[in-house]
């Protein structure tokens, strides 16, 4: 039976979850919460992911290859990156090397704690495309679904639990989905800027930055694409940890080593940036990379270097910086089909 609480110290959004230390609540109303189910009976599948399951488990090992040479998120390659794009002052280089250095000495004191991916997926941002949004790619979900599922498989300490096929798929693609909503997110702070500055700060500014670090350490946009999407995929998936056959260490666990450590360069700082498990100290270390972008940004299309901050900690009270224009049930998902030509369109990808 649903359990009803009266919110009396605070108004949160209709539809909204609040948390307490024993359940989860639902907003329904002015005051008025229905407190949710910590577990779900059932993964979150849909049509498509059903439709991607079925080919998994009925195709031959020709038609979902298990090469160990490819990686992952390869698709988040630049845009046309052209002339514009000034390459990287020495200045600014050695900000993003000692973001990078602070990084790998906060990373030490936690990697007692704790393969190279598929063409998962890809943003298109608005700035470039018509058809624009998060692209999510059917054949490399399933590749890697069976190559998760075969390195568990064989994996004899149960560090990674006992997830099934369809677990693995939800794994994949769940992470997937967020780490180019993260692309989405930046595309999004650099509108704010563009709005009050009338600059191209995207165009000739985030992108230009991308095009310069790209398949680099000092692509921090990737970094913390992995970040979030390793938060995202713990918070979102905790309700289905039974079905998935995994704790939530073993979740952890998969998302850190099967998925981001041996991801390219980059993309696998979040393995340090991560060591904590604290979305906090992750955050404080995404500063550094905001105050890098628009650095970067503001020279490209001023000429000038801009003021420096005395503390980039003040990027906290910027407390929408990165709200997306999309949300999770958005209309611009789709998902490139087996046939690698057909883009189908996914509305609540994340839902059944």
């Amino acid at each position: 039976m649903e359990q009803q609480i009266n919110l009396e110290y605070s108004l949160p959004k209709i539809g909204s979850d609040i948390l307490n230390k024993d359940n989860k609540y639902r907003v329904i109303g002015h005051g008025i919460a229905i407190a949710k189910e910590n577990k779900e009976d059932e993964l979150p599948l849909n049509d498509i992911d059903k439709k991607i399951l079925n080919f998994i488990k009925k195709g031959d090992e020709n038609n979902v290859n298990i090469d160990h040479d490819e990686h992952g998120f390869a698709e988040d390659t630049p845009h046309s990156c052209d002339d514009n794009c000034t390459p990287l002052d020495l200045d600014l280089a050695n900000y993003i090397d000692n973001v990078i250095s602070e990084i790998e000495n906060f990373s030490v004191p936690y990697e007692t704690k704790w393969e190279k991916d598929y063409l998962l997926g890809f943003y298109r941002p608005f700035h470039f495309y018509e058809d624009w949004g998060i692209f999510i790619k059917a054949t490399g979900q399933a590749r890697k679904t069976r190559n998760l599922k075969r390195i568990i498989d064989a994996n004899m300490s149960n560090q990674y639990g006992n997830p099934n096929l369809d677990a693995c798929y939800i794994i994949s693609k769940t992470f997937t989905f967020y780490h180019e909503f993260y692309h989405h997110k930046i595309e999004s702070l650099a509108i704010k800027f563009e709005l009050t500055t009338r600059q191209p700060y995207y165009t000739s500014g985030f992108h230009c930055l991308y095009c310069n670090t790209f398949n680099t350490d000092r692509c921090l946009e990737e970094a913390f694409a992995h970040t979030y999407a390793y938060f995202e995929t713990c918070d979102n998936l905790h309700p289905y940890l039974n079905r998935l056959g995994v704790s939530a260490r073993q979740l952890r666990h998969i998302l850190k080593k099967l998925i981001i450590k041996n991801s390219p360069p980059g993309y696998n700082l979040a393995e340090k940036i991560i060591s904590a498990n604290n979305r906090e100290d992750a955050k404080k270390f995404e500063f550094y990379f905001f105050e890098a972008v628009l650095k970067y940004s503001h020279k490209l299309n001023t000429g000038n270097d801009l003021d420096p901050l005395s503390d980039e900690v003040y990027w906290k009270n910027f407390k929408h910086a990165t709200h997306p224009i999309l949300f999770t049930e958005n209309e611009v998902t789709y998902v490139v089909d087996f046939d690698e030509l057909t883009e189908i369109q996914v509305i609540n990808f994340l839902l059944p």
